[in-house]
Protein backbone atom coordinates (compact mmCIF):
# COMPACT_ATOMS: atom_id res chain seq x y z
CA UNK A 1 0.00 0.00 0.00
CA UNK A 2 3.01 2.47 0.36
CA UNK A 3 4.61 1.72 -2.46
CA UNK A 4 1.31 2.69 -4.27
CA UNK A 5 0.99 5.54 -2.48
CA UNK A 6 4.29 6.76 -2.92
CA UNK A 7 2.99 6.61 -6.73
CA UNK A 8 0.02 8.25 -6.77
CA UNK A 9 2.11 11.41 -5.48
CA UNK A 10 4.61 11.07 -8.36
CA UNK A 11 2.58 11.59 -11.06
CA UNK A 12 1.72 14.93 -10.24
CA UNK A 13 5.29 16.02 -9.27
CA UNK A 14 6.25 15.02 -13.08
CA UNK A 15 3.63 16.76 -14.19
CA UNK A 16 4.37 19.68 -12.65
CA UNK A 17 8.60 19.61 -13.79
CA UNK A 18 6.70 19.35 -16.81
CA UNK A 19 4.93 22.73 -16.60
CA UNK A 20 7.83 24.39 -15.06
CA UNK A 21 10.29 23.54 -17.49
CA UNK A 22 11.50 26.01 -20.33
CA UNK A 23 8.94 25.73 -23.48
CA UNK A 24 11.07 24.95 -26.78
CA UNK A 25 10.19 26.93 -29.58
CA UNK A 26 10.83 24.61 -32.88
CA UNK A 27 9.85 26.81 -35.34
CA UNK A 28 12.43 28.21 -38.00
CA UNK A 29 14.71 25.90 -36.97
CA UNK A 30 16.34 25.33 -40.32
CA UNK A 31 15.56 27.75 -44.21
CA UNK A 32 16.31 26.06 -46.98
CA UNK A 33 15.45 27.48 -51.23
CA UNK A 34 14.94 26.27 -54.39
CA UNK A 35 15.72 28.57 -56.95
CA UNK A 36 18.24 29.98 -59.44
CA UNK A 37 21.04 32.45 -60.13
CA UNK A 38 18.87 35.48 -58.57
CA UNK A 39 18.87 33.46 -55.00
CA UNK A 40 22.71 33.20 -56.02
CA UNK A 41 22.91 36.67 -56.10
CA UNK A 42 25.11 35.60 -59.00
CA UNK A 43 26.55 39.03 -60.38
CA UNK A 44 25.12 40.77 -57.43
CA UNK A 45 28.24 43.57 -57.45
CA UNK A 46 30.71 44.61 -59.62
CA UNK A 47 34.27 44.87 -57.01
CA UNK A 48 37.22 42.88 -57.46
CA UNK A 49 36.19 40.18 -54.24
CA UNK A 50 33.96 38.27 -54.74
CA UNK A 51 34.45 38.30 -58.49
CA UNK A 52 31.58 38.02 -60.91
CA UNK A 53 29.49 35.01 -60.58
CA UNK A 54 28.00 33.69 -57.28
CA UNK A 55 27.61 35.99 -54.67
CA UNK A 56 25.97 34.40 -52.18
CA UNK A 57 26.61 36.97 -49.38
CA UNK A 58 23.69 38.89 -51.69
CA UNK A 59 21.07 36.78 -52.18
CA UNK A 60 18.41 38.20 -50.93
CA UNK A 61 17.28 35.01 -49.09
CA UNK A 62 20.11 33.35 -48.22
CA UNK A 63 22.74 36.16 -47.83
CA UNK A 64 23.75 37.89 -44.71
CA UNK A 65 24.76 41.30 -46.96
CA UNK A 66 23.83 44.10 -44.04
CA UNK A 67 22.46 46.31 -46.96
CA UNK A 68 20.71 43.66 -48.58
CA UNK A 69 19.32 42.75 -45.52
CA UNK A 70 18.81 39.13 -46.82
CA UNK A 71 16.16 36.88 -45.05
CA UNK A 72 18.22 34.83 -43.66
CA UNK A 73 19.51 37.92 -41.78
CA UNK A 74 16.53 39.00 -40.78
CA UNK A 75 15.94 35.37 -39.12
CA UNK A 76 18.88 34.89 -37.15
CA UNK A 77 18.59 38.81 -36.11
CA UNK A 78 15.40 37.95 -34.14
CA UNK A 79 17.35 34.79 -32.83
CA UNK A 80 15.68 31.86 -35.28
CA UNK A 81 17.41 29.03 -37.54
CA UNK A 82 19.80 27.80 -34.75
CA UNK A 83 20.20 24.72 -37.16
CA UNK A 84 21.21 27.43 -40.29
CA UNK A 85 20.38 27.25 -43.89
CA UNK A 86 20.79 24.59 -46.57
CA UNK A 87 19.62 26.43 -49.60
CA UNK A 88 19.44 24.12 -52.96
CA UNK A 89 19.20 26.66 -55.91
CA UNK A 90 21.33 26.68 -59.02
CA UNK A 91 22.06 28.75 -61.89
CA UNK A 92 20.38 28.42 -64.96
CA UNK A 93 17.43 26.46 -62.90
CA UNK A 94 13.97 26.38 -64.65
CA UNK A 95 10.72 25.73 -62.89
CA UNK A 96 10.30 22.96 -65.62
CA UNK A 97 13.32 21.85 -67.63
CA UNK A 98 16.55 20.44 -66.98
CA UNK A 99 17.83 18.49 -64.21
CA UNK A 100 17.92 21.30 -61.55
CA UNK A 101 14.21 21.87 -62.01
CA UNK A 102 11.65 22.58 -59.31
CA UNK A 103 10.81 18.68 -58.79
CA UNK A 104 14.52 18.28 -58.29
CA UNK A 105 15.68 20.86 -56.26
CA UNK A 106 12.52 19.89 -53.83
CA UNK A 107 13.71 16.12 -54.11
CA UNK A 108 17.04 17.26 -52.62
CA UNK A 109 15.47 19.26 -50.13
CA UNK A 110 14.01 15.90 -48.87
CA UNK A 111 17.13 14.10 -48.73
CA UNK A 112 18.89 16.50 -46.94
CA UNK A 113 19.56 15.10 -43.02
CA UNK A 114 18.19 17.73 -41.19
CA UNK A 115 15.05 18.62 -42.91
CA UNK A 116 14.04 22.59 -43.34
CA UNK A 117 10.99 24.01 -41.79
CA UNK A 118 10.85 27.48 -43.51
CA UNK A 119 11.21 26.75 -47.64
CA UNK A 120 11.46 29.61 -49.82
CA UNK A 121 10.62 28.61 -53.74
CA UNK A 122 11.45 31.27 -56.73
CA UNK A 123 11.64 30.12 -60.36
CA UNK A 124 10.24 31.04 -63.65
CA UNK A 125 12.63 33.76 -65.37
CA UNK A 126 14.56 31.05 -66.75
CA UNK A 127 11.89 29.39 -68.02
CA UNK A 128 11.24 32.56 -70.12
CA UNK A 129 14.69 33.53 -70.77
CA UNK A 130 16.26 29.85 -71.68
CA UNK A 131 13.58 30.00 -74.75
CA UNK A 132 14.75 30.44 -78.35
CA UNK A 133 11.98 32.04 -79.03
CA UNK A 134 8.68 33.05 -77.85
CA UNK A 135 7.29 30.53 -79.71
CA UNK A 136 9.26 28.28 -77.72
CA UNK A 137 7.75 29.11 -73.97
CA UNK A 138 5.76 27.15 -72.08
CA UNK A 139 2.36 26.75 -71.97
CA UNK A 140 1.54 27.80 -68.33
CA UNK A 141 -0.77 23.91 -67.91
CA UNK A 142 3.05 22.97 -68.57
CA UNK A 143 4.51 25.14 -66.09
CA UNK A 144 1.72 24.31 -63.16
CA UNK A 145 2.23 20.75 -63.56
CA UNK A 146 5.95 21.45 -62.76
CA UNK A 147 5.10 23.17 -59.59
CA UNK A 148 2.61 20.69 -58.32
CA UNK A 149 5.09 18.09 -58.64
CA UNK A 150 7.36 19.72 -56.34
CA UNK A 151 4.99 20.96 -53.78
CA UNK A 152 3.54 17.53 -54.02
CA UNK A 153 7.18 16.07 -52.64
CA UNK A 154 7.56 18.63 -49.92
CA UNK A 155 3.56 18.13 -49.14
CA UNK A 156 4.23 14.33 -48.81
CA UNK A 157 4.81 12.68 -45.73
CA UNK A 158 7.52 10.67 -47.31
CA UNK A 159 9.62 13.74 -47.37
CA UNK A 160 10.17 13.88 -43.75
CA UNK A 161 9.53 17.54 -43.47
CA UNK A 162 8.63 18.95 -39.86
CA UNK A 163 4.78 19.22 -39.05
CA UNK A 164 4.37 22.92 -39.18
CA UNK A 165 6.60 23.43 -42.57
CA UNK A 166 6.02 26.51 -44.45
CA UNK A 167 7.12 26.64 -48.00
CA UNK A 168 6.45 30.20 -49.24
CA UNK A 169 6.24 30.64 -53.84
CA UNK A 170 7.32 34.03 -54.74
CA UNK A 171 5.63 34.83 -58.49
CA UNK A 172 7.79 35.26 -60.99
CA UNK A 173 9.53 38.51 -61.69
CA UNK A 174 8.07 40.45 -65.10
CA UNK A 175 11.31 40.26 -67.13
CA UNK A 176 9.63 41.71 -70.17
CA UNK A 177 10.83 44.75 -68.57
CA UNK A 178 14.42 44.00 -68.54
CA UNK A 179 14.66 45.43 -72.33
CA UNK A 180 13.28 49.01 -71.23
CA UNK A 181 15.51 48.31 -67.56
CA UNK A 182 18.67 47.66 -69.97
CA UNK A 183 18.26 50.68 -72.03
CA UNK A 184 17.45 53.06 -68.93
CA UNK A 185 20.66 52.09 -67.29
CA UNK A 186 22.76 51.99 -70.50
CA UNK A 187 21.91 55.84 -71.44
CA UNK A 188 21.97 56.95 -67.49
CA UNK A 189 25.32 54.94 -66.85
CA UNK A 190 26.99 54.18 -69.77
CA UNK A 191 26.86 50.66 -69.02
CA UNK A 192 27.04 49.11 -72.51
CA UNK A 193 23.90 46.67 -71.79
CA UNK A 194 23.03 46.07 -75.24
CA UNK A 195 26.35 44.87 -76.19
CA UNK A 196 26.70 42.45 -72.94
CA UNK A 197 23.27 41.17 -73.91
CA UNK A 198 24.35 40.43 -77.51
CA UNK A 199 27.58 39.22 -76.51
CA UNK A 200 26.48 36.85 -72.98
CA UNK A 201 23.22 35.81 -75.14
CA UNK A 202 21.20 36.67 -72.49
CA UNK A 203 17.45 36.33 -72.68
CA UNK A 204 17.03 36.32 -76.19
CA UNK A 205 13.08 36.30 -75.95
CA UNK A 206 13.26 39.91 -74.30
CA UNK A 207 16.53 41.58 -75.33
CA UNK A 208 16.72 40.75 -78.78
CA UNK A 209 13.13 40.29 -79.65
CA UNK A 210 10.67 42.98 -81.22
CA UNK A 211 7.78 44.97 -78.75
CA UNK A 212 5.37 41.95 -80.07
CA UNK A 213 7.37 39.64 -78.44
CA UNK A 214 7.79 41.24 -75.42
CA UNK A 215 4.16 41.50 -74.63
CA UNK A 216 3.66 37.45 -75.51
CA UNK A 217 6.43 37.35 -72.43
CA UNK A 218 4.78 39.48 -70.08
CA UNK A 219 1.63 37.35 -71.14
CA UNK A 220 2.82 34.29 -70.56
CA UNK A 221 4.18 35.56 -67.27
CA UNK A 222 1.16 36.35 -65.85
CA UNK A 223 0.11 32.97 -66.85
CA UNK A 224 3.02 31.53 -65.21
CA UNK A 225 2.02 33.68 -61.94
CA UNK A 226 -2.16 32.56 -61.73
CA UNK A 227 -0.61 29.05 -62.11
CA UNK A 228 1.66 29.53 -59.28
CA UNK A 229 -1.13 30.87 -57.23
CA UNK A 230 -3.83 27.89 -58.35
CA UNK A 231 -0.86 24.89 -57.47
CA UNK A 232 -0.38 26.74 -54.35
CA UNK A 233 -4.07 26.96 -53.32
CA UNK A 234 -4.23 23.18 -54.46
CA UNK A 235 -1.14 22.46 -52.31
CA UNK A 236 -2.57 24.16 -49.32
CA UNK A 237 -5.67 22.48 -49.17
CA UNK A 238 -3.86 18.82 -49.56
CA UNK A 239 -1.25 19.31 -47.24
CA UNK A 240 -1.96 22.04 -44.82
CA UNK A 241 -1.71 22.34 -41.40
CA UNK A 242 1.19 19.49 -41.39
CA UNK A 243 3.24 21.58 -44.43
CA UNK A 244 1.97 25.08 -45.20
CA UNK A 245 1.90 26.68 -49.04
CA UNK A 246 1.38 30.24 -49.67
CA UNK A 247 2.56 32.92 -52.21
CA UNK A 248 2.85 36.30 -52.61
CA UNK A 249 0.97 36.28 -55.70
CA UNK A 250 -1.15 39.90 -56.05
CA UNK A 251 -2.64 40.68 -59.70
CA UNK A 252 -2.67 44.36 -58.45
CA UNK A 253 0.44 46.66 -60.19
CA UNK A 254 3.46 46.86 -57.82
CA UNK A 255 1.56 44.80 -54.90
CA UNK A 256 4.55 41.67 -55.47
CA UNK A 257 7.12 40.85 -57.06
CA UNK A 258 5.76 39.37 -60.26
CA UNK A 259 3.97 42.71 -60.61
CA UNK A 260 6.56 44.99 -59.96
CA UNK A 261 8.03 46.67 -62.98
CA UNK A 262 11.94 46.82 -62.25
CA UNK A 263 14.43 49.82 -63.42
CA UNK A 264 18.11 49.98 -64.15
CA UNK A 265 18.85 51.30 -61.36
CA UNK A 266 17.68 47.57 -60.16
CA UNK A 267 20.07 45.59 -62.50
CA UNK A 268 23.85 43.98 -62.63
CA UNK A 269 26.56 46.62 -63.04
CA UNK A 270 27.96 43.93 -64.39
CA UNK A 271 25.41 41.86 -66.79
CA UNK A 272 22.60 44.06 -67.07
CA UNK A 273 20.54 41.16 -66.44
CA UNK A 274 20.92 39.94 -62.72
CA UNK A 275 19.03 41.85 -59.42
CA UNK A 276 21.83 44.69 -57.78
CA UNK A 277 23.30 44.03 -54.44
CA UNK A 278 21.43 47.37 -52.65
CA UNK A 279 18.65 47.71 -55.05
CA UNK A 280 17.19 44.89 -56.51
CA UNK A 281 18.49 41.89 -54.29
CA UNK A 282 17.28 44.31 -51.53
CA UNK A 283 14.19 44.72 -52.99
CA UNK A 284 13.27 41.17 -53.21
CA UNK A 285 15.02 40.80 -49.78
CA UNK A 286 12.04 42.88 -48.32
CA UNK A 287 9.42 41.85 -50.54
CA UNK A 288 9.82 37.91 -49.50
CA UNK A 289 9.96 38.70 -46.04
CA UNK A 290 6.99 41.41 -45.68
CA UNK A 291 4.56 38.78 -48.19
CA UNK A 292 6.07 35.56 -46.05
CA UNK A 293 6.65 35.53 -41.91
CA UNK A 294 6.89 39.12 -41.48
CA UNK A 295 3.72 39.60 -39.73
CA UNK A 296 4.11 36.97 -37.12
CA UNK A 297 7.31 37.94 -36.03
CA UNK A 298 6.15 41.33 -35.42
CA UNK A 299 6.79 43.20 -38.99
CA UNK A 300 4.30 44.89 -41.48
CA UNK A 301 3.74 42.63 -43.65
CA UNK A 302 3.63 45.80 -46.15
CA UNK A 303 5.04 43.93 -49.71
CA UNK A 304 3.92 46.52 -51.86
CA UNK A 305 6.07 49.03 -49.51
CA UNK A 306 9.45 47.28 -50.57
CA UNK A 307 8.70 48.91 -54.21
CA UNK A 308 9.08 52.30 -53.00
CA UNK A 309 12.50 51.78 -51.74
Amino acid sequence: MRARGRRLHAAPLVLLLLLLAPSVDRAQQKLSGIGDSMMQGANARLSWWPPPGDQIQYSFAQGWDSTVNPVYRRYRALGKLPAGEQFVSVDGAEMVGGRNNAPAQAQRVCAQLAKPDRIVLLLGANDVCNRSSVSALYGADTFRAALDQALAILGSPTCGLPAGTWVHVMSVPPVNYLYSAGLEKQWSTGTPCQAIWYTAGICPTVTRGSGTDRWIVAQRIAQYNSAIAAAVAAAQALYAPAVRFTTDWNPAPEACVGTHRFRGRDLSDIDCFHPKWNTGQRTLACATWESWESVALGGSGNEAGCFLQ
